[in-house]
């Protein structure tokens, strides 16, 4: 089966949305993930869960991450997942918030391999797109058993797996372990993608060259500077180092980001969810510190458009 793993869109949430994705796929990105997606709000028709899954054209092929650990309900919500339009589905076996392991989710299903594998086993059973799980390393240092959840995960049907290479006890602390993502990419017969510390396209063909994985997944070092993976896609296909973007650069792309999350989320929620994007932007950049406070602020589109200008002829 050929899965576009190549270079992959981590599922961050409350940043990987449908405009966050459609901006990664134009600068190159082969696969996008959404916000994580909890079983319990899809069973109960919660309307802000829905919201997270509407997904347009141009950010496909995509995958829906969901994340929850009980089998039965994974098999009743797949299909109502898959209504919204993915091309995938991605179990989260790999977020290591308070919140999620709490309550036996995310990372906390890499405690019972048997259990990610039924959760698989039901998941493959009640769709007919390829299936894919998200996980780390282990728990902590002395329970690492990534390749052990993978086989699972394979052997129940799973057609990918993506490994970040920390444990859930380091969170995102110190540093990823890539020759355990190489044990897990040797230990299964299917496509493996690392995840973890790929900061630039050095970083991204080296992990590839230590851990022979299928392809790479970038999250966090996209945070206001989704060119990144524009840089990333041309070194991996071309050999090419393309220009970083410029701060103007980057304040052209902050106004077409947050137009676009306006656009899908309208003007009064558009513009709280912009607001950290802004200040992503704006990282960085002379004078930055004065128009953060101001960026914070912003209730319309115009009037964080303004300062983005004011910025601009301040540099």
């Amino acid at each position: 089966m050929n899965l576009p793993v190549k270079l992959c869109l981590a599922p961050m949430a409350g940043v990987t949305d449908r405009a966050y994705r459609e901006l990664a796929m134009e600068y190159g990105a082969t696969m996008c993930t959404t916000e994580m997606i909890s079983i319990k709000g899809l069973y109960y028709n919660d309307k802000k869960t829905a919201t997270l899954l509407e997904n347009g054209q141009g950010e496909h092929p995509l995958a829906i991450q969901l994340f929850g650990h009980e089998p039965e309900i994974f098999r009743e919500t797949v299909k109502k997942a898959l209504m919204f339009g993915g091309d995938f589905i991605d179990i989260n076996c790999g977020c290591p918030a308070k919140k999620i392991i709490s309550n036996s989710d995310g990372s906390a299903l890499m405690k019972t391999p048997k259990l990610i594998g039924k959760i698989v086993k039901s998941v493959v059973q009640s769709c007919n797109v390829p299936v894919g799980v998200k996980m780390r390393l282990g728990w902590d240092e002395d329970s690492i058993n990534a390749m052990q959840c993978a086989i699972e995960a394979e052997q129940n049907g799973a057609s990918y797996i993506t490994v970040h290479g920390r444990t859930t006890r380091q969170n995102y602390t110190g540093q990823c372990n890539y020759d355990e993502i190489a044990k897990v990419v040797k230990s299964v017969g299917i496509p493996v993608v690392a995840n973890g510390d790929i900061k630039t396209p050095h970083d991204a063909k080296r992990v590839i060259e230590e851990t022979g994985c299928a392809g790479i997944m970038v999250g966090r070092a996209t945070l206001g500077n989704l060119h990144l993976i524009k840089e990333i896609s041309q070194f991996l296909e071309n050999g090419i180092e393309i220009p970083k973007q410029d701060d103007i650069e980057k304040l052209l792309l902050a106004k077409r980001h947050i137009g676009l999350i306006v656009k899908y989320k309208g003007e009064q929620n558009g513009i709280k969810e912009a607001r950290k994007h802004a200040l992503w932007y704006v990282k960085g950049m002379p004078k930055n510190v004065k128009y953060k406070d101001m960026l914070v602020k912003c209730k319309t589109y115009n009037e964080m458009c303004e300062i983005f200008d004011e910025l601009k002829q301040n540099m």
